[in-house]
């Protein structure tokens, strides 16, 4: 008879032992005996047996489909090597028999087509099926334990870096130095709900960030949003397919308060705005850009002219419109809008002006802000007592498993939810002085900044002034309608029945 040898093994370290040299020798030692002429071999190294199962059966019944009708048997070292739970045992069994082979096993020569093989047979694949489900189990434990320790047992997050212990083991994870900045710099960017999770992936490929390694790290839609959600970054290790959470011993790369504000921007729509930003990197006063004349939307391209030389134009695309000029050069455009900024932006008086509103206003608002958070702090004590109640009485089994995880969930709910409000108070670390400082060099030089960021940079900066958008007659700007917030710090805006100034 003919027989095809296909040996596997899962650990570098069984070499020597059981590795696939020391189980061809054995198959073809035993196929020798029994007269078995080889026709054929196949090797599957350093593959676990609970590892991509229906991939694994695939390949080998491929293999062995290619000598259908020229081999009868199939020699393995053990029945187990191959397959850990019975069902898939005795589908590769019966899909080998279709092709007119059987499986035979070197080191269990009992296991043949005999009622005393056929028992032997299915005993010794529940007792594999048995021992793979107990090492599965024990590793499950010993990944709860090291999570209970706070250490992450798997993979490090991107800006992390495994760490071994002086034994080998799995230690806790270090921040990794090459990127851990860039990582961060996403989640502060994104807490301030001016950045869409699109244009932080773009800055952040844009820069080329590596690992510790040198490897490029490249972030995709799904990737960014994985990172904002994953609570590692803030200390804790989350396990979603348990429904559980441990204290991680690592060092957090942001705070939870900002954690928390990227969580609730991505519950809500926040960022609807920012999500359609359109951004052409030549032409940026494209976005929301209107003919004076005919009020309708101006558009932007390079136009060819003689001898095919490109030239960037903004200009009306309606063909009724009565204005004698349609098209306007971008660099003269951009150079009035420049100017135009000049003019709108407020006089030192207002600005000073305004800063003393603020600095007023927010010396009342401090004290209700202390108020409020000594407030919520009293309730966060009390969200956190009744979590422990919870887990106390899940321990002593008070209550059921599921009723506890209910009650876990529900408090969990509001205790996020008081840290929301108490991250809204800012009562740690806000100093309106220095934001102020900063809004006033903003406004005294906005024509300088918009001249100077990048394209994303230059549509905010014209939302922000013209929410409603431009208009151009031609040459120049006229005085568009400005946003309340901005006439407001201009002193042109009334709130409230009374005049800003």
């Amino acid at each position: 008879m003919d027989a095809l040898i296909a040996t596997r093994f899962s650990d570098a370290k069984q070499v020597g032992n059981t590795s696939t040299s020391v189980q061809l020798a054995a198959c073809k030692t035993y196929c020798e005996r029994m007269e078995y002429k080889v026709v054929g071999t196949k090797s599957w190294e350093a593959e676990s047996a609970g590892a991509s199962n229906v991939k694994r059966i695939a390949e080998l019944l491929e293999f062995c489909k290619t000598y259908s009708g020229k081999a009868q048997i199939l020699m393995v070292f053990k029945l187990d090597r191959f397959m850990r739970d019975s069902g898939s045992h005795f589908y590769l069994k019966n899909e080998l028999l279709k092709m007119g082979i059987s499986l035979r096993s070197a080191t269990e020569t009992a296991v043949d087509d005999t009622p005393t093989g056929k028992l032997l047979e299915a005993v010794l694949a529940g007792i594999a099926e048995f021992d793979n489900s107990i090492k599965k189990e024990r590793v499950t434990l010993a990944m709860e334990r090291l999570l209970e320790q706070g250490i992450w047992p798997w993979k490090a997050p991107t800006g992390y870096k495994n760490k071994l212990t002086v034994h080998g083991k799995a230690g806790i994870c270090e921040i990794d130095t090459a990127c851990a900045e860039d990582i961060k710099r996403i989640f502060v960017k994104f807490a301030t709900g001016n950045y869409s999770q699109s244009e932080l992936r773009m800055e952040f490929n844009k820069k080329r960030v590596t690992d510790f390694k040198g490897r490029p790290i490249k972030l995709s839609k799904m990737k960014i949003s994985r990172l904002l959600n994953n609570k590692f970054y803030m200390g804790l290790l989350e396990v979603g397919s348990w429904g559980k959470e441990y204290p991680g011993k690592h060092q957090p790369l942001i705070s939870e308060s900002v954690f928390n504000q990227c969580r609730q921007i991505l519950s809500t729509s926040l960022l609807k705005g920012l999500r359609h930003l359109t951004a052409n990197e030549d032409f940026p006063l494209r976005d929301r850009l209107y003919c004076d004349r005919c009020g309708n939307r101006m558009t932007a391209a390079w136009c060819t002219g003689r001898n095919n030389k490109k030239y960037a134009k903004y200009y009306c695309r309606n063909h009724d419109c009565t204005s004698l000029l349609k098209s306007v050069d971008k660099g003269i455009m951009e150079s009035e809008f420049y100017s135009f900024l000049k003019t709108v932006r407020p006089t030192e008086t207002a600005i000073e002006k305004f800063k003393q509103r603020v600095l007023s206003r927010y010396q009342i608002r401090l004290s209700e802000f202390e108020t409020e958070s000594s407030r919520l702090r009293k309730q966060l004590d009390r969200l956190e007592t009744d979590k422990q109640r919870v887990i106390d009485m899940g321990k002593k089994q008070i209550l059921e498993d599921e009723d506890t995880k209910q009650e876990l969930a529900k408090v969990k709910a509001e205790i996020n939810a008081v840290k929301l409000q108490l991250n809204e108070c800012h009562d740690q670390g806000f100093q309106v002085e220095y934001l102020l400082e900063f809004a006033g060099n903003f406004l005294r030089n906005m024509h300088v900044i918009w001249n100077e960021v990048d394209t994303s940079g230059k549509i905010k900066i014209q939302r922000l002034i013209f929410p409603k958008g431009m208009s151009y007659k031609f040459p120049g700007f006229v005085e568009t309608k400005l946003s309340p917030i901005f006439a407001y710090i201009k002193g042109d805006y009334v709130i409230r029945g009374r005049s800003a100034s």
